[in-house]
């Protein structure tokens, strides 16, 4: 699920581009930063992993903490939205559970697309009410669906190589110091 390929089976290529198409509209009629991220790990819970990849994409960074993101973890059928401490200062406490509702009540029925863009059209409102454009804001971070780096498969046999390695230079080490003792 380390491409569109993922998504592909739940949204089309068109409304791809309509979630796109909307997130920079957004943008352009505010200054807050929006992301939709899939990833392809399962998740328990979603909120700490959607807090972490916020943090990981950069969406901490930027000026006026004003960013949202929407994560989705296809294996676990699970999601949250996540949004900076600006966008929390002036949304009412409940405001996230009340779009993770909405969404899942969209989601449930297989609307993925609409739910998506019914979350969008809130996010909307709350940035252009709160954080409108204004002459000289930057687009902080880049407008795009992102996704899970690739997994290295590498890994596990570069630890069990570096496993092996320390076996033998702790055995010879071993050979060497009690050689003299027998």
């Amino acid at each position: 699920m380390n491409d569109k390929g993922s998504l592909d089976r739940l949204i089309n290529p068109e409304d791809q581009q309509r979630l796109l198409d909307k997130i920079a509209r957004i943008e352009k009629r505010s200054s807050g930063e929006v992301r939709i991220h899939v990833s392809d790990r399962p998740v328990k819970d979603p909120l700490e992993a959607a807090r972490r990849t916020f943090t990981s994409l950069g969406m901490t960074r930027t000026m006026r903490r004003n960013g949202v993101l929407v994560f989705l973890s296809l294996p676990s059928r699970k999601f949250a939205i996540v949004g900076d401490e600006g966008v929390d200062r002036v949304s009412p406490s409940d405001y996230w559970d009340a779009l993770r509702d909405a969404m899942s009540e969209r989601f449930a029925a297989g609307s993925y697309t609409e739910g998506l863009l019914g979350v969008l059209d809130r996010v909307e409102a709350v940035l252009v009410e709160h954080f409108p454009y204004e002459a000289g804001d930057l687009d902080e971070l880049p407008d795009e669906i992102s996704y899970e780096p690739p997994r290295s498969k590498a890994l596990p046999w570069l630890i069990v190589g570096g496993i092996a390695i320390t076996a033998a230079l702790l055995y010879g080490v071993w050979r060497l110091f009690f050689s003299g003792w027998m």
